[in-house]
């Protein structure tokens, strides 16, 4: 593990984490592989209990602080309808729905659906 990555484990994810409860009180986030960012939203998604401005915030803060290169959004696969909802408005913000042959191996591509945003 290197430097960087190993502040950002110890330093800085429960700042990460604290900016994440902000964004859905619902969401967790992860420190899967050196500069991934990965958020889970468990069950259905809702952009209801979504802060727009605490995610705008912190992907800003993934990628001018926290010098992330990329943020992997996960949902269930099976609570999830990916034309619809929240991976719309996450398309409009620049994700891309993760290819299932670009699934990292710590992900199902199975039982989730992804969505990638690059840095």
């Amino acid at each position: 593990m290197d430097k960087h990555t190993s502040k950002l484990k110890t330093e800085h994810f429960p700042q990460i984490a604290g900016l994440v409860k902000d964004v859905s009180k619902e969401w967790c986030c992860h420190l899967p592989e050196q500069e991934t960012l990965l958020l889970y939203m468990p069950g259905e998604p809702s952009l209801s209990t979504l802060s727009r401005d605490h995610f705008i915030e912190l992907l800003e803060l993934c990628e001018d602080v926290y010098k992330f290169k990329r943020v992997l959004v996960c949902f269930d696969k099976s609570s999830m309808n990916p034309r619809h909802g929240i991976a719309r408005a996450l398309n409009c913000i620049g994700f891309n729905v993760l290819p299932p042959d670009a699934y990292p191996a710590f992900l199902s591509k199975d039982a989730h659906f992804s969505m990638v945003y690059e840095i």
